[in-house]
């Protein structure tokens, strides 16, 4: 079944004004689906916010999955293929960064998406085109396969 075109709507459960193309959690708020921002790295933060309002207002998302490619906001530069993972903290929250920075530093958190764009943030390349992992659940990327070395 394709994702594509599944859009779902909910109520705010925290203020989401302005936070389109970030990704956020599916939370129910006195029986009502509701959406909220990730809060720690155990949020399942599998829908992409389409339109964002205050808390209480209606808000809509879809699915973040891996047959549908979204542009999902970045805290660090990107590369195609970067492993990114969501950031659960301050004002970056529900955006994606990087598991390995330019200093080879690995961030071990759960990796769920792959960037399939290049991003520069201080060229104000922010919202790269992504696609989420089959196994979103991964604490770490893993490495890269090596090339074949052998000739024919």
């Amino acid at each position: 079944m394709s994702l594509e075109n599944t859009t779902l709507s909910g109520c705010a459960a925290c203020d989401l004004r302005g936070m389109e193309n970030r990704l956020v959690v599916m939370c129910a708020v006195d029986g009502i689906r509701s959406f909220r921002l990730p809060e720690s790295p155990e949020d399942d933060a599998a829908y992409y916010l389409l339109v964002g309002e205050d808390a209480g207002d209606q808000v809509f998302a879809m699915p973040f999955a891996p047959d549908v490619a979204a542009r999902v906001e970045v805290v660090s530069d990107c590369a195609p293929g970067d492993w990114l993972y969501v950031v659960t903290e301050g004002n970056n929250a529900g955006k994606l960064d990087t598991i390995t920075k330019p200093d080879g530093t690995v961030i071990c958190r759960p990796a769920i998406a792959r960037a399939e764009e290049s991003a520069i943030v201080a060229n104000g390349e922010i919202i790269p085109q992504c696609r989420a992992m089959l196994t979103p659940r991964l604490k770490y990327a893993p490495p890269e396969p090596e090339e074949d070395q052998t000739d024919g």
